[in-house]
């Protein structure tokens, strides 16, 4: 875009140059060039908006952040998932908010105590497998006062983030958020955004899943802000 304007910009340049001397001389010249100008002028005005570069697409007619591409990619390839016929039956049974402490313990072999300001937490090493959906990384079920997971934090990577964009659009109701470079996903709650997850183009992971009633926690809210 930035290229075709420098170039409409030194054509008026050279027009104004030549039609001086014209324009001294000749009146139906003059009128001639005046049209000339204004059409080439109109032109400018008119030109499609596919010529805008992404840079100058990131806001959309009401000043709303875009889709970044890799957003759009990531739909694409959970489009591709569905139609295919990827389950996504493994994620739902380790993402369980609301299931008991017992669970957790009886689910994982390392589980290990930790504690943030509210509430207690066992955290996990999580593999899921070794096919490039799979996750791995740092899981964390955070419990309310009855030993019930309220919360469940994740951070690690994946080889392609297909089957977990598709869980978080089909089991928790997230959508694409407009964000410049990554891709991130929100379910709103009645507090605020209930659930986050986050993608970088390397495919690091942040997600956040919270049980109905709750918001974000500061850091994911930070991510969120962020992006």
């Amino acid at each position: 875009m930035r290229f075709i304007l420098k170039r409409v910009i030194y054509l008026l340049l050279l027009v104004s140059v030549l039609s001086v001397p014209v324009l001294m001389l000749n009146s139906q010249w003059r009128d001639s060039v005046s049209r000339a100008v204004g059409d080439l002028f109109k032109h400018v005005r008119q030109m499609p908006r596919q010529l805008l570069s992404d840079d100058e697409k990131l806001e959309n007619k009401d000043g709303q952040r875009s889709l970044s591409p890799l957003a759009i990619q990531l739909e694409e390839a959970m489009r591709r998932f569905h139609a295919e016929g990827g389950q996504i039956s493994s994620f739902n049974r380790i993402f369980q908010c609301g299931a008991p402490r017992s669970w957790v313990q009886r689910t994982y072999d390392d589980a290990s105590r930790t504690m943030d300001q509210q509430r207690e937490g066992l955290r996990v090493t999580l593999v899921t497998g070794d096919k490039l959906e799979d996750l791995a990384g740092s899981l964390t079920y955070w419990f309310d006062r009855q030993g019930r997971v309220e919360r469940i934090t994740f951070q690690g990577v994946t080889g392609n983030p297909a089957k977990l964009v598709s869980f978080a659009h089909r089991s928790q109701k997230m959508v694409a958020r407009g964000c410049e470079r990554d891709a991130i996903f929100v379910r709103d709650g009645k507090n605020g955004p209930l659930h986050l997850l986050h993608i970088s183009r390397r495919y690091e992971v942040t997600l956040e899943l919270n049980q109905p009633g709750s918001s974000l926690s500061s850091a994911s809210s930070d991510v969120l802000e962020g992006g």
